[in-house]
């Protein structure tokens, strides 16, 4: 594939493996091949390695798209080492396959792959061949990493993201006239707690009242607090590519309060809150909160288990292990795809579940 060369040997020599195939292949001196054969070379070296199927999704600053519609100009969040980061890829590769591939799948962890595709794991890097035929216990995947932006905004407190998500699940904003206002209604003393520390962190004036129903009035003066309203009204009260612009420990923090908010815990036991689950009726907040858990150091599975409410199922593991996974050899006929970035691997969300690949 590489002609026994290493990584760091092609960097010192200045030599171009791809130039190098193709003089192999039209037997001419390398400092003759012209950019058309060059070409060939590539598409040669990387037609059986390295691709994913067209189903796969990559993430961009936008959101997820298929990688089949992926541009040269659109940058993709890259992992390298637990850091996720938006990098533009230096090549884009498609190709028709009519051959075998990898499949494996399960609740936390699903990728069709060609052979020899390279893939990070706890027992260094893995080829799609040697993952198949592996099934020890100790090789683990990474699912998630840590997103810090490179155009980081400073004077963000975290806690305002906090009460953001708070606002999202149980709050309502409304605006008549010149009258703009945030109210709760809220039962569960953990909640009126809860919100009344983040305000008063905040400096944030509200007041609270007993309602005919024997439940907590919350109200909050919009014409006040403007910048609040309307953050929550530009955003329709949803989650959406905005997360991707927060710092680390904004982005964190929303996560992190979901488990208060429209969440419940896996089990009674769980004190540490190590795992829970958040619900929404809108299908985009639970995939969003899904790709933040992601970005932060967690894994999150979605699933529409009950009616017309979506589940995010949040755990706070970055790896997963397949050696119960489901695996098949199919035969794969159609486009495959192949996306090169610095660190060679990158995040993906295949049928719903998000994880990393190389």
């Amino acid at each position: 594939k590489s002609f026994g060369t290493t990584k760091k040997f092609r960097n010192e020599n200045h030599l171009d493996v791809h130039r190098l195939t193709a003089a192999t292949m039209f037997q001419v001196p390398i400092d003759e091949v012209t950019d058309d054969q060059r070409t060939v070379g590539k598409t040669i070296r990387h037609a059986n390695n390295y691709c994913v199927t067209a189903d796969t999704e990559v993430l961009t600053k936008a959101g997820w798209l298929p990688i089949s519609q992926l541009k040269n100009d659109v940058q993709i969040a890259q992992w390298e080492n637990k850091k996720i980061s938006f990098v533009t890829p230096s090549e884009l590769l498609s190709f028709d396959y009519n051959e075998k591939m990898f499949q494996f799948k399960q609740k936390s962890f699903s990728q069709t792959l060609s052979p020899n595709h390279r893939m990070p794991t706890s027992l260094g890097v893995k080829t799609s061949d040697e993952m198949f035929y592996n099934r020890n216990a100790d090789l683990r995947l990474p699912t998630s990493g840590y997103f810090f932006p490179e155009e980081k905004i400073d004077d963000l407190d975290p806690i305002l993201f906090r009460l953001i998500c708070a606002i999202q699940a149980d709050g309502s904003i409304r605006e008549r006239e010149n009258k703009r206002e945030i109210t709760f209604t809220l039962k569960k003393e953990r909640k009126i707690l809860r919100l009344k520390l983040m305000l008063n962190s905040l400096g944030i004036n509200a007041s609270f009242y007993a309602t005919s129903d024997s439940r907590t009035g919350v109200y909050i003066n919009g014409n006040e607090y403007r910048w609040l309203f309307d953050f929550i009204k530009i955003t329709n009260k949803q989650y959406g590519s905005w997360l991707l612009t927060l710092p680390y420990d904004c982005l964190d923090a929303i996560v992190d309060e979901t488990k208060w908010w429209d969440s419940r815990r896996n089990s009674s036991s769980n004190t540490a809150w190590t795992s829970w689950q958040y619900y929404s009726k809108i299908k985009s907040n639970c995939e969003w909160i899904a790709t933040a858990a992601h970005l932060t150091g967690r894994r999150a599975v979605l699933s529409d288990s009950h009616p017309s409410v979506w589940t995010t199922s949040i755990q706070n593991r970055s790896v997963v292990s397949i050696d119960k996974s489901e695996r098949n050899i199919i035969n794969y006929h159609g486009k495959i795809y192949s996306v090169v970035v610095p660190s060679s691997f990158y995040l993906i969300r295949k049928d719903g579940v998000i994880s990393v690949t190389g």
